[in-house]
C-alpha cells in the first residue's frame, strides 16, 4: 500500500502504520518503508509506525522506541 500511495503525497507528508511488528512480512514491511530514500524520519513504537516523507530534507532520521 505504501508503494501505491507514495506518488499521490504531497510533500511533507506524515503517514502512520499499526501493527508494524505484528509478522514477519509486517517487519520486512516496516523496514522496507523505513528505509525508502524519500522517508526522511521513522519512529517505531512496538506495534506504531510513523514517518515523514520529505522529499527536500537533505538527511534523515530512524527511531525505534520498544514501548511495553
Amino acid at each position: 500500500y505504501f508503494q501505491t500511495i507514495k506518488p499521490c503525497l504531497g510533500s511533507p507528508a506524515v503517514l502512520i502504520f499499526d501493527d508494524v511488528t505484528w509478522s514477519a512480512g509486517m517487519r520486512a514491511a516496516w523496514r522496507a518503508i523505513a528505509g525508502d530514500p524519500q522517508v526522511s524520519f521513522s519512529l517505531c513504537l512496538l506495534r506504531l509506525g510513523i514517518c515523514i516523507i520529505d522529499r527536500d530534507a537533505e538527511s534523515s532520521a530512524h527511531f525505534s522506541i520498544p514501548l511495553l
